[in-house]
């Protein structure tokens, strides 16, 4: 599979001057996973008629239901708005969110449009991810052979070095994320769920690492498989999102040469480094305990 760079906002501005249905849509939009797999036959209208429908269903899963609302205005999505120009459909979207015209232009367009796009690729992410497998280990009962002195059998080794590494980041995080769901459902007050989700941040660090690790030697998608390493970061549950600075400060706190402790004693020497701690813990908390009430 050829690689179809992630979409952004500026990918998603030009859809905005006709509103939906699009019709002149960036190709490699209409290449996205989600799109093609959505798409009935492999021809451009099939597509285009899936992303449309695709877009449709992102804009209204929004959490903020005011934003959501703006957003379907601006791309004529909602009542009253289709077939207007872009001009009343921004009028429209500013009233939703009790925005005036000029400050929705400036500050939530950009906004709506960056999370419209993120959205888009954690679909086709999610996708992608969904037939992802470890690799297949088998018994070994005799000693391996002295590998030969040959350039491409050792790249070979390397790269299956760093695939293990990666999976064993993944499932070392699920381990913990598995520890928080048990704890909390146990004991939501109690220490060890704290240690747990520290220890998970931890690990979720060691995961960055080696994902980044595997971006420098091998690029942006994992050979022989198609799908980004950073894909395999949500395969190991749920865990709260880390925007690029707190993912930074994570992965120079060394996660990867120090223990738990010491890891978490070198990302809290600052206030930044505390928050990420802090927000890190709370959010595993309160998202399980809001599914188990819900339950």
């Amino acid at each position: 599979m050829s690689f179809v760079p992630s979409p952004s906002g500026a990918d998603l501005r030009p859809l905005l001057r006709r509103g939906l249905p699009a019709d002149v849509i960036a190709e490699h939009l209409l290449l996205l996973p989600g799109v093609v797999a959505r798409a009935t036959t492999d021809d451009r209208d099939s597509r285009a008629a899936a992303f449309n429908t695709l877009l449709r269903q992102l804009l209204a899963r929004s959490a903020d239901q005011r934003l959501a609302a703006a957003a379907r205005a601006l791309f004529g999505d909602a009542p009253g708005s289709s077939g207007q120009t872009l001009t009343q459909r921004r009028a429209h979207a500013a009233r939703a969110c009790g925005r005036d015209p000029d400050h929705f232009r400036k500050h939530i367009e950009p906004r709506i449009l960056a999370d419209l796009a993120q959205a888009l690729a954690a679909d086709s992410d999610r996708l992608a991810t969904s037939q992802a497998a470890p690799p297949r280990l088998l018994p070994v009962l005799s000693p391996p052979a002295t590998m030969p002195q040959d350039m491409f059998a050792w790249e070979a080794v390397e790269h299956e070095e760093h695939i293990a590494r990666l999976w064993a980041g993944v499932y070392a995080l699920r381990a913990e994320l598995l520890a928080c769901e048990r704890l909390v459902s146990m004991d939501p007050a109690g220490s060890e769920l704290s240690e747990s989700a520290e220890a998970a941040l931890w690990r979720a660090g060691q995961l960055h690492i080696a994902v980044r690790r595997y971006r420098r030697a091998y690029g942006a998608r994992i050979l022989h498989g198609g799908i980004a390493p950073d894909a395999l970061i949500g395969l190991a549950g749920w865990s709260p999102p880390l925007d690029p600075a707190a993912t930074e400060a994570i992965c120079q706190a060394g996660p990867d040469t120090a223990d738990a402790p010491a890891f978490l004693t070198q990302l809290t020497t600052g206030p930044a480094g505390a928050s990420i701690r802090d927000n890190w813990l709370v959010a595993l908390s309160a998202t399980r305990t809001t599914t188990r009430s819900a339950a």
